[in-house]
């Protein structure tokens, strides 16, 4: 039979684990002295005023492999390269998304005709294919 969590969370930090923790150039301020300190389970939650069900419905990023061609590349790489603009990963998926949602303007510049082809390439293949009637 299992117990209740009691909620408390107790963390045993060695020696060799504040000695690790340096050696990686970690800031001592930044790190827990040897020794056992206790917390409570879900607290940064309350610290931050985050419920339980806000973190289940974040947006989700997902890891995948993609094939660009390098001209594409270079081009979201070069834009992500002009000062107070977002990564060249992020204009990409901006593009995706202004294309899946019909918009052909971005902050008030019209979107790139190569970006503008490309996400709607992506787009099309993402699209599920429809089974045939027999």
């Amino acid at each position: 039979m299992k117990g209740k969590k009691s909620g408390k969370v107790t963390l045993n930090v060695t020696q060799a684990d504040y000695d690790a923790g340096l050696a990686k150039g970690i800031e001592p301020e930044a790190l827990l002295k040897p020794g056992r300190h206790t917390g409570v389970r879900g607290g940064f939650l309350a610290r931050h005023n985050v419920t339980p069900e806000q973190v289940r419905n974040a947006p989700v990023k997902v890891r995948i492999t993609i094939m660009l061609d390098h001209d594409v590349l270079e081009h979201f790489k070069a834009r992500a390269a002009q000062p107070g603009t977002a990564p060249y990963q992020t204009l990409i998926n901006q593009t995706l998304r202004d294309s899946l949602a019909g918009r052909r303007e971005q902050a008030g510049q019209p979107v790139d005709e190569l970006a503008e082809r490309i996400a709607e390439k992506v787009a099309a293949r993402l699209k599920p294919k429809r089974k045939r009637a027999a």
